[in-house]
C-alpha cells in the first residue's frame, strides 16, 4: 500500500561540509536547513547519534498547509519606468489581499501592461491553508 509523502530531503555535499535541506511537499516549502563542516559531516556518516549541527528553520507556521496562488492585478500609481518594480513591490503588498503573500518579482515580459489607458502591474499571490 502506498500512502503520500509528506516531505523531500536533499543533501548537497561541498568542500567544507554538508548542508541537509528539508521541505514540506504540501506547502512546497524549505523548511529545515541544516549545515555540518567535515568533521561533523564524518561523524553523520559513520551513524553517530545526535551529531552537532547549525540548524535553521524557517516557514514552520506554513508546514502541512496546501498552497495556493492566484494572480493579482493592480494600478501602478505615481511611477516613473527606472524605479517602476520598487514601486509595483510596494503597491502589491498594499493591494494585496489579507492571508495572501505577493511575489517580488515583476521582471517577467507580462508584468507591466496598458489597460484603458493607465499601468498595471500582475503577478502571483499565495496563501496556505
Amino acid at each position: 500500500m502506498s500512502r503520500e509523502k509528506s516531505g523531500a530531503i536533499t543533501m548537497l555535499f561541498k568542500d567544507d561540509g554538508v548542508t541537509i535541506e528539508i521541505r514540506d511537499t504540501k506547502s512546497t516549502k524549505l523548511f529545515v536547513e541544516a549545515t555540518l563542516n567535515a568533521k561533523e559531516a564524518c561523524q553523520m556518516l559513520s551513524r553517530l547519534a545526535n551529531t552537532p549541527c547549525e540548524l535553521k528553520t524557517q516557514h514552520l507556521e506554513k508546514v502541512g498547509k496546501k498552497m495556493e496562488m492566484d494572480t493579482l492585478e493592480f494600478e501602478v500609481k505615481d511611477s516613473i519606468y527606472e524605479s517602476r518594480i520598487n514601486t509595483a513591490v510596494k503597491q502589491a503588498k498594499q493591494a494585496c489581499p489579507s492571508g495572501w503573500e505577493p511575489d517580488e518579482n515583476f521582471s517577467s515580459q507580462g508584468s507591466f501592461f496598458t489597460k484603458d489607458g493607465k499601468e498595471y502591474a500582475r503577478t502571483t499571490i499565495r496563501r496556505w491553508v
